[in-house]
């Protein structure tokens, strides 16, 4: 809840009122002019207060003045600042781009020590730039430092609180349009709608060079909104609590109303050498499939992106996923689009933990989606990456997405894979449909995989898929390759049922055969294990020692003639009688050499 009139008089010292400068927040009165005064009053150590009421603002002086756009309160160089709004709402009523330019309710540079709570934005904007001369920013809160290094601390944004906010912003052409005519080589200078971005110095390459220390919580991004959620960019410790999307989805445009690829995340961290976010107690629901049926121009539906598009920036820094609920919305078959929880293109050690995925009932304008998915391939440096994924809860109705995907690209080299350890550990997958996890690539290059890979303790479920049945072929548990001779993989105690598959796992050359132990099978339609040229029957458990697997297999009949395995495993009949019981394999690698003991 924002503070009370009471509470904020006692922040630091007597507050400013808007009001005393004119603002009147009826709806209908434009209150810019009001408010850019209020804002050039401001000194540090000092609350503005914003009484119950609705602000009208728009563009004031001359169109296209700046190259980000006009800024209704435009901050630099203060510290210790306030802002409440009791009730306050902060409205744009089709502002036109085309004609006006970028248009933003507030920004900061240089400042230090920011709180901004208890306000919603409502904000509506149309047209777009076709310029290459400037780069409309439009939205609500923005703190932009330049993107150079041997800056000082005392000249960069530090230490923001942003809570009890709520966004509702508006193009219909979504987040921005790309042109023609980029700006400083983006094309993606039609426009951008920001709810939350901020930026720092992605030159900085020191701790002391670098933006540091942001809080986001208790925020919430309407129904309808289709702007850009939290973007932060080159900050350090950056920590995203506890904030609601209730109906996302992501549109981008390329040329005036087309869609162009997913959209962007909610949650969206550009690392830049920095120390890292920690996302945890978030709500998301995305736009339901059915609802994003205009083909041509939706988009998809993101969570949270931690990224990185700087060569090297590969040892700094932890991100942490934690304690979240995420609801995805399956898609976009109208444009071919995908729904993501958590997309990881990003160096340094990333934890995705106690998370609850889902996806929905519905199957109308379904395409799929990912709840985990990690781009390993990178290109420059050395990378150094972990990924954990423990203790998550992948629910019933993430039938049309695969629960983890880790993907290698088109790498040239194994140290320029970003992800060197994967650990996959005490997950639940309530319905899995295709992949619980899927190792696999988009690409025929060499050196596919993961370094070192432990995939332990998973319980696998395909009973309640909601959308084809356990005969579906593509219907794999476990899907590893690793063409890297040097790779090491463990897969051991999960508990996987009713799947058409339970391993599908493909060394590659040259062979690289993981290790498989202590994994129950029941109900696997056709073959619990299928690598390296051999497959065991549909119940069963592959026991190995670090170097040898053999298989402890149930079934009817005889396995002679049915059942491949490898030397020493062992076939329990439950159907057989007197010396019909048990048999051992004694000889060959194929389906033959089973002898009954």
């Amino acid at each position: 809840m924002a503070l009370t009139k009471a509470s904020y008089s006692m922040i630091n010292g007597a507050p400013l009122n808007v009001k005393d400068f004119g603002a009147v927040g009826n709806g209908t009165t434009d209150d810019t002019a009001a408010l850019t005064a209020a804002a050039a009053a401001l000194q540090s150590n000092q609350t503005l207060y914003f009484p119950n009421g609705t602000y009208l603002i728009s563009y004031q002086g001359t169109p296209y003045s700046s190259v980000y756009g006009n800024v209704v309160m435009d901050f630099d160089n203060l510290s210790d600042l306030t802002f409440v709004g009791e009730g306050a709402t902060i409205k744009v009523n089709n502002h036109n781009i085309t004609t006006y330019g970028g248009l933003r309710f507030a920004n900061f540079k240089s400042c230090k020590r920011v709180r901004i709570e208890g306000f919603t934005f409502d904000m509506t904007f149309t047209g777009t730039n076709t310029s290459g001369s400037f780069y409309p920013f439009c939205g609500a809160i923005t703190g932009i430092d330049d993107y150079a290094d041997g800056q000082t601390q005392s000249e960069l944004n530090g230490d923001f609180l942003i809570q009890d906010c709520e966004f509702n912003l508006y193009h219909p052409w979504g987040q921005y349009v790309t042109t023609s005519a980029p700006y400083s080589g983006d094309s993606n200078n039609g426009y951008k709608l920001y709810s939350v971005f901020l930026s720092g110095p992605y030159l900085g390459s020191t701790y002391e060079a670098q933006c540091r220390n942001v809080i986001i919580q208790n925020c919430t991004i309407k129904k309808g909104h289709n702007g850009y959620g939290f973007w932060l960019w080159a900050w350090n410790n950056v920590n995203v609590l506890n904030n609601t999307a209730e109906d996302w989805v992501a549109k981008r445009s390329s040329v005036s109303g087309s869609v162009l690829g997913a959209g962007t995340a909610f949650i969206r961290y550009m690392q830049f050498l920095c120390s890292g976010i920690l996302i945890q107690g978030n709500n998301f629901r995305a736009k339901p499939c059915s609802e994003r049926t205009t083909a041509g121009f939706e988009g998809s539906a993101i969570f949270a992106a931690v990224d990185t598009n700087q060569t090297g920036d590969y040892s700094f820094g932890k991100s942490v996923i934690a304690n979240n609920t995420v609801v995805l919305g399956n898609g976009d078959s109208a444009n071919s689009l995908s729904d993501y929880g958590a997309e990881i293109f990003v160096y340094g050690q990333v934890i995705i933990e106690s998370n609850a995925f889902d996806g929905s009932s519905e199957s109308t304008n379904a395409y799929q989606g990912t709840c985990v998915y990690y781009g390993a391939e990178a290109v420059g440096g050395d990378g150094t990456g972990s990924l954990v994924v423990n203790g998550n809860t992948f629910g019933k109705f993430c039938s049309y997405l695969n629960n983890i995907s880790i993907s290698n690209g088109s790498n040239i080299g194994e140290y320029q894979r970003r992800c060197k350890s994967l650990i996959v550990t005490n997950n639940i997958s309530m319905s899995q449909l295709q992949y619980f996890l899927d190792m696999s690539s988009n690409s025929t290059a060499t050196n596919l995989g993961v370094r070192q890979v432990v995939i332990n303790s998973n319980t696998i479920d395909g009973t309640y898929n909601t959308v084809f049945n356990s005969a579906n072929t593509n219907s794999r548990a476990i899907n590893y390759v690793s063409t890297n001779a040097n790779d090491e993989a463990v897969i051991c105690n999960n508990l996987i049922l009713n799947k058409y598959y339970g391993f599908f796992a493909s060394s590659g050359a040259p062979s690289n055969t993981p290790t498989i132990y202590n994994n129950t099978m029941i109900g696997v339609t056709a073959n619990s294990i299928l690598y390296d040229g051999f497959s065991a029957a549909k119940n069963g458990v592959a026991v190995s020692n670090g170097t040898t697997t053999v298989l402890v297999i149930t079934g009817a009949n005889t396995p002679e003639g049915a059942v491949t395995a490898p030397v020493g495993s062992l076939f329990l009949r439950n159907d057989g009688s007197t010396s019909t019981t048990l048999y051992v394999k004694t000889s060959g690698a194929g389906n033959t050499g089973w002898t009954a003991k």
